[in-house]
């Protein structure tokens, strides 16, 4: 309850006796609606009369008024309602004091009104003290781990050697030959932020930066990564899991002409989430990459993982087509001498008329003579005539008809020598090497960006447009980066390109892989949005 104190002084001097009259109105916040003033009660009878206070100062004389009539006092009614207060009038002149009356008797206390409504809040307390920092919670569970990265695209062919010539065509089929070796294993490639510190040469490097383990960067044999890149990931789970064979890439980040290519060539060892050790031989090296990065230089490492070795593929149905011979077997050892056969077998066909020699200038040996024609057959004995003389010899007459060619031989003739072998080809090249390709603008995609890593680095939105120039083979596949502020996009212009949720990139640093599956058909997989 809050109490509203009104104080209403009066002061007249009778006498040279000042009196002062004192009112106090006890109100609450919670009263109800305030009543009609009552009519004034009759006054009461005279009271008896105080004791008169000590004598005050002589004041100058007064003109005297006339005093007026006193009038009836009248009955001192019931106290009704206090009626709402009116404004404030002027004061008017002072009267005579009357006579003091008699305390009436007190009112009866009136009905507690309805509670008012609710006072506003008060304003804030100042804040209390901090308290002390409570217990460690519980570790929460470990997320999930993420989707493997796609497989990289596949190396090109080298070129074929030349073909040797062809031996004969053999009439026996020749044994399957043995199943070819499996193709490389597919590669990944992540990338991260990082400094270069030329501050330590082992241990810890310190938080978003790389140090090498000697002053000259192209000597080291190990590279001191922490496990905080400058973006603040924890990508400690991810190191870990580099191994003998991986390639790690440090290129400035302002410009891809200056790079180091290391691979690891033994085991990464972990700090303790804090920093790993990779021992390393340097591949090759580039720009000021050759002569050393400077300290605090902000580069990207990009990580080649090589992925798992896929399952064996379905045997394929049998082919319909008859594959090339087989290289002629050597020639068997000559077997033993047969016994002279007592069936004189029948002429072979005759062999192909062989090429014309150059004329030797050495007499060959005479040939055997060739055998006894059959003699023909007797005529009939003539009647013995005389003896006439002996008449001149005839002339010699015509050579008889070449008999016909004997039946095939059911006997195969001797295998053929083998051809020589072809020279052979030339080896194919293979580099380790990744272009990585920044872009301040919008443009289309071509075919010399397969197997690249294509990087949007740009405040302002970009859009990288695939359509029939950018002509991919079916595997081949390109590496999207968003490095810089403004928002990316793909668009496609002739062709298909499949994604889902859309063809956004869904913040900064997001990336993604263009893959083409069949001619104009292509699928964008990675961090994306509607």
């Amino acid at each position: 309850m809050a109490t509203t104190n009104v104080i209403i002084t009066r002061s007249t001097e009778t006498s040279g006796i000042a009196t002062t009259a004192t009112i106090t109105i006890v109100g609450t916040d919670n009263a109800g609606p305030i009543g009609m003033t009552g009519a004034t009660g009759p006054t009461g009878p005279t009271g008896p009369t105080g004791a008169i206070g000590p004598t005050g100062p002589t004041g100058p004389t007064g003109a005297t008024g006339a005093t007026g009539p006193t009038g009836p006092t009248g009955a001192i009614g019931p106290t009704g309602p206090t009626g709402p207060t009116g404004s404030t009038g002027p004061m008017g002149p002072t009267g005579p004091m009357g006579a003091t009356g008699p305390t009436g008797p007190t009112g009866a206390t009136g009905p507690t009104g309805p509670t008012g409504p609710t006072g506003s809040t008060g304003p804030t307390g100042p804040t209390g003290p901090t308290g002390s920092t409570g217990p460690l919670g519980p570790t929460g569970p470990t997320g999930a781990t993420g989707i493997q990265g796609v497989t990289g695209p596949t190396g090109p062919t080298g070129p074929t050697g030349s073909t040797g010539p062809t031996g004969a065509a053999s009439t026996v089929t020749g044994p399957t030959g043995p199943t070819g070796p499996t193709g490389p294993q597919g590669q990944s490639s992540t990338f991260y932020d990082y400094k270069i510190t030329t501050a330590s040469t082992s241990g810890d490097p310190g938080t978003g930066l790389i140090s090498y383990n000697n002053a000259t960067q192209a000597s080291a044999t190990q590279l001191q990564v922490n496990h905080i890149d400058q973006d603040g990931y924890d990508i400690d789970l991810f190191l870990g899991l580099l191994q003998y064979g991986d390639t790690v890439i440090i290129q400035d980040a302002g410009n891809s002409a200056n790079t180091q290519v290391w691979r690891i060539n033994g085991t990464v060892v972990d700090h303790g989430n804090s920093w790993l050790d990779f021992p390393v031989t340097l591949v090759s090296s580039t720009g000021t990459g050759s002569t050393g990065f400077a300290n605090n230089l902000s580069i990207i490492l990009v990580i080649k993982n090589v992925g798992p070795t896929g399952p064996t593929g379905p045997t394929g149905a049998a082919s319909t087509v008859t594959g090339p011979a087989g290289p002629t077997g050597a020639t068997g050892p000559t077997g033993p001498t047969g016994a002279a056969s007592t069936v004189q077998g029948p002429t072979g066909p005759t062999g192909p008329t062989g090429p014309t020699g150059a004329a030797s200038t050495v007499t060959g040996p005479t040939g055997p003579t060739g055998p006894t024609g059959a003699t023909g057959p007797t005529g009939p004995v003539g009647v013995s005539g005389p003896q006439g003389p002996t008449g001149p010899t005839g002339p010699t007459g015509p050579q008889g008809l070449t008999g016909p060619t004997g039946a095939a031989s059911t006997v195969t003739g001797p295998t053929g020598a083998t051809g020589p072998t072809g020279p052979t080809g030339s080896t194919g090249t293979f580099s380790l090497s990744q272009t990585v390709s920044f872009e301040t603008s919008s443009r289309a995609l071509v075919s010399g960006d397969a197997g690249a890593i294509v990087v949007s680095n740009s405040a302002s939105s970009m859009t990288f447009t695939v359509n029939t120039s950018t002509a991919l083979s079916v595997g081949q596949s390109i590496s999207i980066v968003r490095y810089g502020a403004g928002a990316l996009n793909v668009a496609a212009s002739g062709v298909t390109v499949n994604a889902t949720p859309g063809l956004n990139f869904r913040a900064q640093h997001s990336a993604a892989t263009l893959v083409c599956l069949s001619s104009g058909v292509y699928a964008l997989i990675g961090d994306l949005s509607a």
